[in-house]
């Protein structure tokens, strides 16, 4: 007899994301424990990744380095969409 969560089992180790109902609500899952008394699903929509731009700059005036949104932006911080972790940070061209 196959487990109650094999199908799901299977798609998790193909790569899918795995999320787990915990008190009526839908929860990341990153290492599921197939409790057969859970209620599990492949996570139906994946959040994507987002980046900010900024410009970046040393400033004599503050004796640092300055941020700002707006203006000529040099960086660009890519944020994990789920964790919100930085992922990477790239220089932008100037002109």
């Amino acid at each position: 007899m196959r487990h109650k969560h094999y199908h799901l089992i299977v798609e998790w180790a193909d790569g899918k994301r795995i999320q787990q109902k915990l008190y009526n609500e839908w929860i990341a899952c990153d290492k599921p424990n197939w409790n057969v008394n859970s209620e599990y699903r492949v996570d139906p929509d994946p959040v994507p990744d987002f980046a900010v731009s900024a410009r970046v700059m040393f400033s004599d005036l503050y004796q640092g380095v300055e941020f700002s949104k707006n203006g000529d932006h040099n960086v660009e911080f890519l944020f994990d969409g789920d964790t919100h972790k930085l992922k990477a940070l790239r220089r932008l061209k100037n002109d």
